[in-house]
């Protein structure tokens, strides 16, 4: 199978006019009970309690033996420069079509007329009136994982020497943890496209030098969990030295390897075997290729080699400065993973991704699909950690569909956009509306279009619908007894064409308000 699983480069390095990852060169006194009320605050008012329509309970996470850790990835934080809305690098750069072919071509690929580098971004926190705005910011990120019950951020390490801003992030990312949430851990993930494809002795100074801060993960047994991205880059000889080097400086390490490609895992395991504590792959974005690979049992296919496996899950895939996309269904694809992952028995789950903006693989609250997936991560981490469905309270509505009708109809063009978007999986692309019920009791839900009523009758629980798109707004409702119980309109109006072709799923729920996000001209 040919490898489209390649890391996202980072798109931003050596804008000379921004220097907007570069951080702050006076070391001022760090107001930590400030930042710690700010950031809590923050999350606490945008997501109380009633916005959860089951039970929820962070301490249940804390005490299970069973982990979730979501990919953090440093290029696309929730801001570059602290600007409005509008006004900022996300609107003016990365969402403007114009913006990313002036400032940003050949950046990670990027080639002029993309249409823009990315197709949505993180919901825009405040403007804060504070030297220390960039931790507070990660602060925020750190306590809206922890909320919905993610037991760390696995650290995607894009460089590693001492003046690498990406290197800077994670000391940032691993003081702001262990001051806010000390629960919260983050685990290393070396990346081997990045800056570490020499020695193995530089990888072990830099993970020494990180031994100091108490908020990385460590496993059952006490070593250091070290998760290489795309690990077998390297020979078996460059982590043999690595785990012997660290373990003589006092310091072991449980060496759990990132596949990039799960049709290599018997040889990878056969190889690797007596090194490994645990595996895991980067895994696949539509369920077409999944099934092709078994994915759903790939936990017993690695159990000749360890009993340890990591259970990648992504929501969606859109990748703008490749022009290529995975045809995710909705939030199919998103749910069938998760499901392998608890009915496999997994041990360990890694969400691919928390915030990659440049594959529209985020989790994270984002213009476009808002909390949609944020919110269904929080139920199917409860399920995964505690082994049956959280108990639901109360009717809850989320919906997911596309912004447009997408593949564009032929003789509708992207004026903005050099060429259309190419399917990069095996699932054809479809044009669906779906609708996510959490059901107290038995129900019929519905989506109505254009005066056209789609109906299902369903169990209690999670129930879905889903039946092509039409131009206009969806509406939703859970009806019993004939009677509407519940009713929500999406907050996206579905066109025909826009300047560029958008793939990623929008969303919304009856749960939370809209949170419009102003950038740069309508797609």
């Amino acid at each position: 199978m040919i490898n489209l699983y390649l890391t996202s480069i980072v798109l931003l390095l050596s804008i000379p006019f921004m220097n907007i990852l570069a951080m702050d060169k006076a070391t001022p006194a760090i107001d930590w009970p400030s930042i710690e009320e700010t950031a809590r605050q923050f999350v606490e008012q945008e997501s109380p309690d009633s916005v959860w329509p089951f039970e929820h309970s962070t301490y249940q996470h804390v005490k299970s033996d069973k982990k979730v850790f979501a990919h953090f990835f440093s290029p696309f934080p929730l801001s570059f420069d602290n600007k409005a809305t509008g006004e900022d690098a996300y609107s003016q750069l990365h969402l403007s079509p114009e913006g990313s072919d002036k400032y940003l071509k050949g950046r990670g690929g990027y080639i002029v007329g993309g249409g823009g580098t990315l197709r949505q971004r993180p919901l825009p926190v405040n403007q804060w009136d504070s030297p220390d705005w960039k931790r507070i910011n990660l602060a925020i990120e750190v306590l809206r994982a922890e909320r919905i019950g993610l037991d760390g951020f696995t650290y995607d390490m894009l460089g590693v020497s001492p003046d690498n801003e990406h290197r800077r992030i994670l000391e940032m990312l691993l003081e702001v943890s262990e001051r806010v949430a000390p629960d919260f851990k983050i685990a290393l993930m070396p990346d081997m496209n990045a800056e570490l494809k020499s020695k193995a002795d530089i990888l072990v100074d830099v993970l020494l030098d990180l031994t100091h801060y108490k908020s990385l993960y460590y496993v059952e047994d006490g070593r250091l969990l070290v998760a290489p991205y795309n690990a077998f880059k390297q020979p078996k000889e460059y982590w043999k030295v690595l785990i012997k080097k660290m373990k003589d400086a006092g310091h072991p390490i449980a060496f759990l390897p990132v596949q990039v490609g799960y049709e290599h895992l018997d040889k990878n395991g056969v190889l690797y075997q007596n090194i490994i504590y645990g595996l895991t792959d980067w895994g696949f974005r539509d369920i077409d290729y999944a099934e092709q690979y078994d994915f759903r049992n790939s936990k017993q296919a690695a159990s000749p080699y360890t009993d340890k496996w990591m259970f990648p899950v992504a929501p969606q895939d859109v990748r703008s400065k490749s022009l290529i996309a995975w045809e995710a269904e909705n939030t199919r694809t998103f749910r069938y993973l998760w499901d392998a992952a608890i009915k496999g028995d997994s041990q360990y789950v890694q969400l691919v991704t928390w915030n990659d903006y440049s594959e529209a693989s985020e989790i994270s609250p984002s213009s476009g699909s808002q909390f949609a997936y944020y919110d269904l991560t929080a139920y199917y981490t409860t399920w995964f950690k505690t082994g049956t469905p959280p108990a639901i309270k109360e009717d809850a509505i989320y919906y997911t569909h596309r912004a447009q009708i997408f593949p564009f109809p032929e003789g509708v063009v992207a004026e903005k956009q050099r060429k259309p978007f190419g399917n990069a999986g095996k699932t054809p692309f479809i044009n669906n509306v779906e609708m996510v019920a959490l059901l107290t009791e038995p129900a019929v839900i519905e989506i109505e279009q254009n005066g056209q009523e789609f109906r299902a009758n369903t169990a209690a629980g999670l129930a879905t619908l889903s039946v092509p798109v039409q131009e206009g707004r969806p509406v939703f409702r859970i009806i019993r007894d004939q009677e509407i119980v519940l009713e929500t309109e999406s907050n996206w109006e579905v066109k025909l064409g826009g300047a560029v072709e958008n793939p990623v799923y929008h969303g919304g729920s009856s749960t939370r308000p809209f949170t419009p996000t102003p950038a740069y001209g309508e797609y």
